[in-house]
């Protein structure tokens, strides 16, 4: 066993990698949002939530508005390739395993607070959590198969920092259409909106216009982290592979 440790390299899978990048990522952009609302609720009340959640989609329409005439980075998306989008964003095993990493910290937040931290309350946060992503993404598949919508991210994987940063920001609220333009992602808002009010029996909140503009404004969030994700991933993996071989011959030197 020694002998084995003493010459083979720790290995980090690349799905493994993602699941590290994920919960970064989550953390860091869920930290700064619940910060700052946080802070509004304090020094404006908790009405400060709602009204934000609120502003959040006018918004966001004006930022996709800006370039509505943007010329479409990709060419138009076939049904069958609809179809490959929506199966792998939905059940692939890569996929469930990031939410499974998602629910793991949700679980450990105690979030909902109507369920405890023992196994069987983490399961039934997996599956609510599946219950909402199912319905989210077969709504987006749906509806973007009437309207045209293309949802789908396009990372730049290079360039300035800062313009990669905006480009996931504003992806989160456009959609591409067939014609090359650009317009507010409404198939996003409407499945996130759906995925919300079919699930709240899972957590028995009642339905109300506030809490369902509220959960718009967390879906533009999530959907942010996720392409914070698809951006960045790749460079918190090389950083990662550096840093791990640097590690590695500082061991092999010290001995």
């Amino acid at each position: 066993m020694a002998a084995v440790l003493g010459t083979e390299r720790p290995v980090v899978r690349k799905g493994e990698s993602d699941m590290i990048v994920c919960l970064m990522i989550r953390t860091s952009v869920g930290v700064v949002g619940s910060a700052v609302i946080a802070l509004g609720c304090s020094l404006y009340g908790q009405e400060f939530a709602v009204s934000a959640a609120i502003a959040a989609v006018p918004v966001a329409a004006a930022l996709a508005q800006r370039s509505s005439t943007t010329v479409g980075l990709t060419q138009p998306l076939t049904a069958s390739q609809r179809w490959a989008y929506y199966i792998h964003r939905t059940y692939s095993p890569h996929r469930l395993g990031l939410l499974a990493a998602e629910t793991a910290m949700d679980h450990a937040l105690r979030e909902p607070t109507c369920w405890d931290r023992g196994l069987g309350s983490y399961v039934t946060r997996y599956a609510r959590a599946f219950d909402r992503r199912l319905i989210r993404k077969t709504a987006e598949f749906g509806l973007g198969f009437l309207t045209g919508e293309d949802l789908r991210y396009q990372p730049l994987f290079s360039g300035p920092l800062h313009g990669r940063f905006w480009h996931s920001v504003r992806s989160a609220v456009v959609a591409r259409m067939s014609r090359g333009t650009e317009q507010p992602a409404y198939t996003r808002f409407a499945a996130v909106a759906l995925a919300e009010v079919s699930t709240a029996h899972w957590i028995g909140r009642p339905l109300e216009p506030g809490w369902v503009a509220e959960t718009l404004g967390w879906g533009v969030l999530d959907q942010i982290q996720i392409n914070l994700l698809d951006e960045f991933g790749p460079d918190f993996r090389r950083f990662g592979r550096r840093v791990g071989k640097r590690l590695w011959r500082a061991l092999e030197s010290s001995r």
